[in-house]
């Protein structure tokens, strides 16, 4: 007869759970400007991907600097995204100073903004949070005329 220890032990089945690797956490601005990158097309997504890449290993560099770096934009293209960019955070700041438009609405319209590469007051106009009047209002506020 056999020796019982000498029997091969049936394998159990273990739930295996799916190793996730731990990836850095990106600042949201980073994904923000690669966003409105990719919707208005001068950059794809697997070029945004390569730069944040690099820019995981040297996190001192901004992410328009290594786009640049790596010649996947202009730097009159990375001008004027961020201008666009800086143009937009001021008006919905200015939007929300007046109480015009809530923070929820700016959120939904960055969001949109993200999607299509539309600058934030069409977008804000589309969705019915604000009227054309109201932005150029807020326009005038920051400029010191109202």
């Amino acid at each position: 007869m056999n020796n019982p220890s000498s029997l091969p032990v049936p394998a159990t089945k273990q739930a295996t759970v799916p190793v996730v690797p731990q990836r850095r956490r990106v600042p949201i601005e980073t994904l923000h400007f690669g966003a409105l990158l990719i919707a208005r097309r001068i950059i794809d997504a697997h070029q945004l991907d390569e730069a944040l890449r690099v820019q995981a290993s040297s996190p001192y560099l901004r992410i328009g600097e290594i786009l640049l770096g790596l010649g996947f934009i202009s730097f009159a293209q990375l001008k004027s995204t961020l201008e666009d960019q800086y143009q937009d955070i001021k008006l919905g700041d200015t939007l929300m100073k007046l109480g015009l438009v809530s923070l929820e609405q700016i959120g939904t319209a960055l969001e949109t903004q993200e999607r299509t590469g539309d600058r934030l007051a069409p977008v804000l106009i589309d969705m019915g949070a604000c009227t054309e009047a109201q932005i150029y209002r807020a326009l005038s506020v920051q400029e010191g005329k109202a």
